[in-house]
């Protein structure tokens, strides 16, 4: 069995039954027909009592009825893995008691220096219908289980009216559907289940019918932070350093500065700070949480930022960028190499 699998649930050699602690309440109701999820947790529920344990492939969470919200609709998730992956599909509420589907894939590979390279992606259900998705895409980079760094990507699933998918591009899309439809169908075989006689919407299933392009990078319109980085610059001990500044597109006045060793694969450091908005447009101050021997005002606009030491003022930066920038201390660009493996 894969270490990975090994790592995340220790006991996977028996099935839990998972009482989730809920906030009790009166039982909603939800605007749907739920007949999928009814029988989804019926079949389980009858399976496990008859044959006790399933194989180390599978772990299930089912909620006790007696602390469901709605007893009809007791909470209940399915994690199936593979070598070096997992698949989850759950049937929750969300903290108004709303029905919700949610979907995960995560896959975990070798990165350089013997680090491991996690990426998720996470799929929740945003309408009554279970046909609009929030898309979450997480890749984070270990070493020996401590996280290293970490890049997001957010996006929007849909099915549409003829049962295709409008999606925003984003990695891991293709093979998180294709590993999760595959999920389904053994859920279906395994517990004697058949979706398309129920109003489960499929949306693995419709993906084998979509065209989903694999995507490795993560593309700019749906990057989590806007990054800017530098050329490499060689240090005396011949390393090739890049300085990046990722300012996040939900909170613009908060940003990571940092500077990465291309040969290491690693950050020398990494701060997180704060972009004070100056007297003109695009100009702000970058301001650390400490003192620190980093000082600087910068210009930064939809692709590049110019750094300045603090002793320019905003109107000797702003005329200094008016000549081509060239007293800038930095000057960094999104359409620059992160150098990241």
């Amino acid at each position: 069995m894969a270490a990975y699998r090994k790592d995340r649930y220790e006991n996977n050699k028996k099935v839990c039954f998972c009482l989730l602690l809920c906030l009790g309440g009166i039982g909603c109701s939800p605007s749907t027909s739920l007949d999928f999820w009814t029988i989804t947790y019926d079949q389980i529920e009858s399976y496990l009592n008859e044959n006790g344990n399933l194989s180390d492939d599978w772990y299930i969470g089912l909620q006790g009825k007696d602390l469901a919200v709605d007893k009809d609709y007791p909470e209940l998730t399915i994690h199936q893995y593979g070598d070096q992956q997992e698949c989850v599909l759950s049937f929750q509420m969300d903290a108004k008691d709303k029905p919700y589907i949610a979907y995960q894939y995560t896959m975990e590979t070798e990165a350089a220096l013997g680090r491991t390279k996690q990426k998720s992606l996470e799929l929740t259900s945003t309408d009554a219908g279970f046909t609009k998705y929030d898309m979450k895409y997480t890749e984070t980079i270990l070493e020996d289980g401590n996280f290293i760094s970490q890049d997001t990507a957010s996006g929007i699933l849909q099915v549409q009216e003829d049962q295709t998918l409008r999606f925003d591009s984003i990695p891991l899309l293709k093979e998180s559907m294709e590993n999760l439809n595959v999920m389904i169908d053994n859920i279906e075989k395994t517990f004697d289940i058949d979706y398309t006689k129920t109003s489960f919407v499929n949306v693995p299933a419709l993906a084998q019918k979509t065209n989903i392009p694999e995507t490795e990078e993560i593309p700019e319109e749906t990057a989590d932070n806007i990054a800017y980085f530098s050329k490499p610059d060689i240090n005396a001990k011949g390393f090739s350093l890049v300085t990046c500044l990722e300012i996040n597109k939900a909170n613009p006045s908060s940003a990571i500065f940092s500077e990465f060793n291309v040969e290491r694969q690693s950050d020398e450091f990494s701060y997180n700070i704060s972009l004070e908005k100056q007297s003109q447009e695009n100009c702000y101050a970058l301001v650390f949480p400490f003192d620190s021997d980093f000082s600087y005002i910068a210009y930064i606009d939809e692709t590049q930022a110019y750094l300045y030491d603090t002793s320019f003022t905003v109107e000797n930066m702003v005329q200094d960028l008016a000549q081509g920038g060239s007293q800038a201390v930095l000057v960094l660009s999104t359409e620059n190499e992160s150098y990241k493996e």
